[in-house]
């Protein structure tokens, strides 16, 4: 560190000081007579003058406003980045061990011939990339830009002598390093492992799928399959269920290089995650048969919702209905006429479709029990249904004074209702639709706001409901005041050429009716339906009360079962209003889950399966990516050397321009006046000149 001495007046003010102080002290000692030579030696007066002088002059200087600029030096080594590539790549065709041993100790090598010059840090790098320098090769993914980011982030404004990275080029993760590279402003360099060679090898390289699909539906299974210097031969390819096979095509190779692309369909027949496995042919010289064969995962869920339509007869509208819900796979239509079933079947219905139903007084009776065990119910009013029977059944809902007349009404939007939204093209197209039969009277509805549609008698519009929705506390019902849906169907398609405004208002309807309500006390799942076998398997569960109030006081036990029989139990731990368990790690397959609490002295229980899928992607490229090194060794002033290469690379690294360590200056200023050591400088001049003074009698 160092100090200079500056001011804000010109340098000669020091000069004006220093003669002040000494015209001072040269008058006060000197044409006075203030030593008595009797008393004392002629040395002291030139001793106190200077005293005097020395006080008056960083008296004077203190007028100035002086200032103390201390500059400290401080020297920056950059730093070298000594990354390896820890994923099962790397050893796909040698020994982990020895490939482990020979980059310790070319690394060790480096850090000490090389630690004079840089500041070296080790990282490992896979799916992610960590601050270590002992790879397992175990990483099931390889993400070169984490590396990158990670090194970006952690040392940002930290000058960046180089990146040594010892790796295949291989990635199938995150973003292309390349770019990444080139926005980092440091040079790469690149220990090329991996074989270069193009070997004979047959590969399913890709598998393109449906993530989720539905109980008793198909869904697409596009494969892809790749061959490098394979022979011309035939191959099979085939798709296998828990050891079953489901489907099987035939292909021939033709060509270097070869690819083709194989269509399935496949038919989701059980609920659940759904693990599959795509195998091709095993030919002869191939370098491995590991990418021969690759798994995937289907989620079926049974997420159809169960809609029951029952009817005295046989109705046009039925048929219409069916139709408007037959393309939607997300509603199953059972159309049943002529009987009643017991009000208890139909709680597994989550909506049931009335159909000019209150003709006798035991469909009175049908629909009350429905009412009381909350479920949802839409009722269509037609000539033979007993209007008076119906009232009531909607809460307050009533059609008053029918005499069992008929209006012919057409459909009219109501501007107000905001339940869910129709589209425009759909509110239109049914507002020309042909009228419907609708029974006669005064409609009492408690909220008119949920009317979808009015009746339009001829030019007048009634406002007596044609379409209502009602929600009762969570019970959700609702009407329709008219029979002759089947025309609405046939102008659909007459006017417009397909039936989409009959899809949409149905499927609108049903949707908004039969939504489900979660009334469980105790609520458990995995945060995903699958996992990778590198991710936490993590569950999530809640808790309620009598009063349905999140509480966190029960103790929740879960145990997770393998496919061989092995059990792991675990307990939640509470985290915020309900439960989180980390799992762990997993080994690939299928387990069963099972999860316990009591709640007001009941047990309850919840039971599925969750699935931990192998990740195979490492397997899938067995070509080493030396270009891409060699590309960002290029465009950032880097190189690719051989393994074998060690002392070249030091003495590339060694004479790098990025090699040269900063130098960062740091300036402080401080008030020469704001100094305890100068007071007590100038204390001390003034006390011994007056001390001696005294003692020398002089005044």
């Amino acid at each position: 560190m160092s100090a200079n001495f500056i001011t804000s007046y010109p340098a000669w003010y020091i000069l004006l000081c220093l003669g002040l102080a000494l015209v001072y002290a040269g008058v006060l000692y000197f044409r006075n007579q203030i030593i008595n030579p009797e008393k004392g030696q002629h040395w002291l007066k030139y001793l106190l003058a200077g005293f005097r002088f020395l006080a008056v002059f960083f008296i004077a200087l203190m007028l100035l406003e002086p200032l103390l600029l201390y500059t400290r030096n401080e020297t920056e080594k950059p730093l070298l980045v000594l990354a390896i590539d820890n994923s099962e790549s790397m050893v796909s065709s040698k020994d982990s061990q020895q490939i482990k041993e020979k980059l310790t100790a070319t690394y060790r090598k480096m850090e000490s011939e090389l630690s004079d010059q840089f500041e070296v840090v080790s990282y490992t790098f896979g799916s992610t990339a960590n601050a270590s320098e002992n790879p397992t090769f175990k990483e099931k993914e390889t993400d070169i830009s984490a590396l990158l980011n990670t090194v970006r982030n952690a040392y940002d404004g930290r000058p960046l002598g180089a990146i040594v990275m010892a790796t295949d080029g291989i990635f199938n993760k995150g973003s292309n390093p390349y770019y990444t590279a080139r926005e980092m402003k440091a040079p790469f360099f690149s220990f090329a492992y991996g074989d270069t060679t193009v070997r004979s090898d047959f590969l399913i390289a890709t598998i393109r799928t449906n993530t989720i699909a539905y109980l008793g539906n198909t869904f697409p299974v596009v494969v892809d399959v790749t061959a490098r210097k394979c022979p011309s031969s035939a191959f099979k390819i085939q798709i296998y269920k828990d050891g079953v096979l489901l489907e099987e095509q035939s292909g021939q190779i033709n060509g270097n290089p070869f690819s083709e692309t194989f269509n399935f369909m496949l038919k989701a027949s059980e609920k659940g995650t759904q693990g599959y496995q795509v195998r091709i042919s095993r030919l002869a010289g191939e370098k491995t048969y590991t990418n021969n064969q690759k798994d995937f995962f289907i989620e079926v869920i049974d997420g159809r919702q169960k809609i029951l339509c029952l009817a005295p007869a046989p109705h046009p509208d039925l048929s219409a209905f069916k139709q408007s819900l037959a393309d939607n796979e997300n509603y199953e239509l059972i159309l049943k006429t002529g009987e009643m079933p017991s009000a208890a079947e139909c709680k597994k219905y989550d909506l049931v479709i009335l159909h000019q139903w209150f003709s006798t007084a035991a469909h009175k009776t049908f629909a009350e029990t429905l009412k009381a065990q909350k479920t949802p119910v839409l009722y269509v009013l037609g000539k033979q249904s007993n209007v008076s029977l119906f009232n009531g059944m909607i809460g307050t809902t009533a059609i008053r004074g029918n005499n069992g007349s008929f209006n012919q009404s057409t459909a009219a939007a109501n501007n107000s209702f905001s339940l869910f939204e129709l589209s425009e093209e759909s509110r239109t197209a049914v507002s020309q639709f042909p009228p419907l039969s609708c029974p006669f009277g005064k409609y009492e509805i408690p909220q008119p706001e949920r009317a979808l549609f009015t009746q339009k008698i001829g030019v007048v519009n009634s406002k007596e409901a044609m379409w209502y929705l009602q929600d009762d506390e969570g019970y959700r019902s609702g009407f329709i005041a008219g029979e002759g849906y089947w025309k609405w169907w046939l102008s659909n398609f007459e006017k417009m050429s397909n039936h989409n405004a009959c899809k949409e208002l149905m499927a609108k309807t049903v949707q908004y009716l039969a939504i489900k309500t979660d009334k469980r006390k105790f609520r458990l799942s995995p945060v995903q339906p699958s996992f990778n076998e590198n991710e936490p398997v993590a569950f999530q569960a809640e808790v309620y009360n009598d009063n349905y109030e999140a509480t966190t006081r029960e103790e929740v036990s879960l145990e997770l079962k393998s496919e061989s029989g092995k059990v792991y139990p675990y307990t939640f731990s509470s985290q915020g209003d309900g439960y989180r368990l980390n799992a762990g790690i997993m080994a690939p397959g299928k387990y069963s889950y099972k999860g316990k609490t009591i709640i007001s002295g009941k047990s309850e229980s919840i039971s599925g399966t969750v699935v931990v899928k192998p990740l195979q992607l490492e397997y899938t490229e067995s070509l080493a990516n030396h270009s891409l090194l060699r590309q960002m060794a290029t465009s950032t002033g880097g190189a690719v050397l051989k393994p074998e290469n060690t002392d070249a690379m030091i003495e590339a690294l060694k004479t790098l321009p990025s090699a040269k360590p900063v130098i960062y200056s740091e300036q402080t200023f401080k008030d020469l006046i704001h100094q305890k050591w100068l007071f007590f400088v100038m204390v001390m001049l003034l006390a011994v000149e007056w001390g001696i003074r005294k003692w020398l009698g002089s005044y």
